[in-house]
């Protein structure tokens, strides 16, 4: 393994080589898949037209949970996220125009989707949305620490008394790293898990059965590791005036109440 390390003449330690390469590898591969399942959900979903209109089924799975006081919008903010926008201030859903004016199965899942985490704000005052964000800082930082391990013994010259030390330190840190992705991973499976449940209950009554089992099928797929749902929650705000703060129509006051 000469030739690929600063270590100073190869004092490096062959285990510390192989422990964080090793780390480095199985942690490469974890994020690789995770892109991998992502585009293959989102092309695979998008090109598929569901067999129901995404107002329609707002509609009847209104009428299933019992809450009929939720208004479905589209278009109506401006937005990065696209996928969970709820004000539950207004009991406002805001999705993208582009969901209104198309009929595909991408669309089906983000309903489902949304709907089961205004379920799960109203029943418990918290979501799969928000708790998924924590599982995906823990994942985040084992990778972090495994790379940043990688590259530090990679390029880092250290004098001959440190070296041993160090072997130890990057060793530890990729061990960790790993630990951390190993309970965001375990954290994450629990938290999509349940939610899928919920998804089941909502959409094998208003769903055809071919439909209903492919997109339960893409919702496992995305159970199974981390990094596949964009976690972040941004809005853009302008200022319209000296007295107030508008943001698409709503006063800076009404925005911060949700």
């Amino acid at each position: 393994m000469n030739g690929i390390w600063n270590d100073q003449n190869g004092m490096f330690p062959d285990w510390a080589r192989y422990i964080i390469l090793a780390s480095c590898t199985f942690i490469t591969i974890i994020v690789i898949l995770a892109t991998a399942i992502n585009i293959s959900v989102y092309l695979s979903s998008k090109k598929r037209e569901s067999s129901i209109n995404q107002k329609e089924l707002f509609e009847k799975l209104s009428r299933q949970t019992g809450y009929n006081d939720i208004k479905l919008y589209y278009g109506q903010r401006k937005r990065f996220n696209n996928h969970f926008n709820y004000r539950s201030a207004y009991q406002e859903l805001h999705l993208p125009k582009w969901y209104e004016d198309t009929n595909s199965q991408k669309g089906t899942m983000l309903m489902l989707y949304n709907f089961t985490n205004i379920l799960d704000i109203r029943q418990q005052a918290t979501n799969f949305w928000s708790r998924s964000i924590y599982c995906h800082i823990l994942a985040a930082f084992g990778v972090l620490l495994n790379w940043g391990a990688f590259i530090a013994a990679t390029v880092v010259s250290v004098g001959y008394t440190d070296i041993y030390n160090l072997a130890y330190i990057y060793s530890s840190l990729c061990g960790l790293g790993l630990l951390l992705m190993a309970l965001g991973w375990l954290w994450w499976s629990k938290i999509f898990k349940k939610m899928i449940k919920k998804i089941e209950e909502l959409a094998e009554p208003n769903l055809e059965p071919a439909e209903y089992k492919y997109i339960i099928k893409q919702f496992k797929n995305q159970a199974v590791v981390p990094f596949t749902i964009n976690t972040s929650i941004r809005t853009h705000r302008k200022v319209v005036n000296k007295e107030a703060t508008k943001y698409d129509g709503y006063t800076e006051a009404q925005t911060a109440a949700q």
